[in-house]
Parts: C-alpha cells; structure tokens; sequence
C-alpha cells in the first residue's frame, strides 16, 4: 500500500461534535449550509468482519480551513460549549471552535473507498467502506477498495501472524498498531487466484447470505490463501489451531 496507512480524527471533545440525527436536523432546520459540515460517523462498535454497520452518529467537521461565520447555526451550538471546548489541549484560542485533530490533508480519503480497522480490539477484523464514512481516531485505514487485499488481511494466515508480531493488552486485546501492520505479508496470486478471492470476498461483503453461508464462504476464503501459499496440511493445521 505505499505507506498509506492512516488514522482517524480525534475531535478532542467528542460529546460536542458528534450528534445524533435529531441534532443533525436541527441544525439543517435553522441553516441549511449546516449539511455541509456534517458527516456520517464510524467509530469502533460499528466495525464487523468485512463489512460495516453504522451506528447512526453524524460528526460536525470543522478544520482547520473552515470559516466558522459561514455557518451560524454551527456556531451558534459550538458557542454553548465554547468553554469546554477552550479547555482542549493544543488548541489555538483563535481556533477554539475546530477539532482538536481534524486530519485536513487526509479528509479527501474519508469520502472515498477505505479499508478500515481497529487500532485496539478484541476481535481481528478488516471492513471496507464504500460509503465514505468519517472516522473516529480509534479507526485506522487504507485508502483502497481492493478485494483482494481486504480477503488477505481477513484471512487466517494473516491473522496467525498478526498474533505473533503485534502486542496484546490484559483481556486479550489486538494492538494493530502501524508499525506491525505495514509488515503483515501479503500473498502475490496469479490472476485465476486473485479473481477467485475477490469473488469469495463480495459474498462476504454482501447482506444477501445468512449466517451460515458466510461461514462457509469464510472457510474457502482461507483454503484458496492456503494454496497461494502452498501450505502443507500440518501447517494448515497449525494455523487452525491457534486462530481458532
């Protein structure tokens, strides 16, 4: 991927710039250039293997570029907590009203198609978005919509090493930091294998099987990784094991 593995937006005060829905209407009511600042939100919760499943929280993007004046409503709001939000580290007085991290230069990947990830989790687990959700700081991604890097980054050999290289927090918790990731060995596959792959992964994206079928679909999904590799059945085995 080029290096291209970034994180998330940390707002600083999260309980002033995330709002849920009837907030989000409110502030399109008074103005209706509010809609412009206003995001879908992904956070942790909403992450599942392969595909995601938003939780209904908007966040109000306000960067380093924006003019705050053009939008009243958004200001009128961000001024009834112009205190706590004052009270952030790293915060220009000036610019008191701005997320505390906005990620200004990464924005444009937001809205575009991203594989996404937990930074701390219990469960290993890669989803794409294709809906150009923004992203909480816990979240990190590749700007991609490769199939085919999405099923090796989900399969068990992948996680195998994932388990061997990276830390765990007490309770078990995956710490995917970058400097791990970025080592996480993708397999080069000839293109019937590659196809094969990117089929099996649309399935598993898909809200169109049951439970039951993905499970099925999930265990193929690691059988064609198996033979990419050239694995031996004790190594396969092995793999099982310990990802189990």
């Amino acid at each position: 991927v080029k290096g291209s593995i970034y994180s998330g937006i940390k707002t600083g005060r999260n309980s002033v710039f995330v709002i849920d829905d009837e907030k989000r209407v409110e502030l399109i009511k008074k103005d209706a250039k509010s809609e412009q600042l206003i995001k879908k939100w992904l956070v942790g919760n909403d992450i599942n293997n392969y595909s995601t499943n938003w939780g209904g929280k908007y966040l109000i993007f306000v960067n380093n570029d924006t003019n705050i004046s053009e939008y009243p409503a958004v200001k009128e709001y961000l001024t009834e907590n112009k205190a706590s939000l004052q009270s952030r580290a790293a915060i220009k007085p000036e610019r008191w009203f701005q997320l505390q991290q906005p990620q200004t230069g990464l924005f444009k990947y937001f809205e575009g198609p991203k594989i996404i990830y937990q930074n701390v989790s219990r469960y290993y687990k890669f989803a794409i978005d294709e809906e150009g959700y923004y992203l909480d700081m816990n979240l990190f991604f590749i700007p991609s919509n490769d199939k085919y890097l999405l099923g090796a980054l989900s399969s068990r050999i992948v996680q195998f090493i994932a388990h061997k290289i990276t830390d765990t927090k007490p309770g078990g918790f995956l710490v995917l930091k970058t400097m791990y990731v970025e080592k996480f060995p993708i397999l080069i596959a000839d293109e019937t294998s590659k196809k094969n792959v990117e089929g099996i992964v649309e399935k598993l994206i898909s809200d169109s099987y049951s439970t039951e079928e993905k499970l099925t679909f999930k265990k193929q999904l690691d059988g064609a990784f198996y033979n990419i590799a050239g694995l031996s059945d004790k190594e396969v085995q092995n793999i099982e094991k310990e990802t189990r």
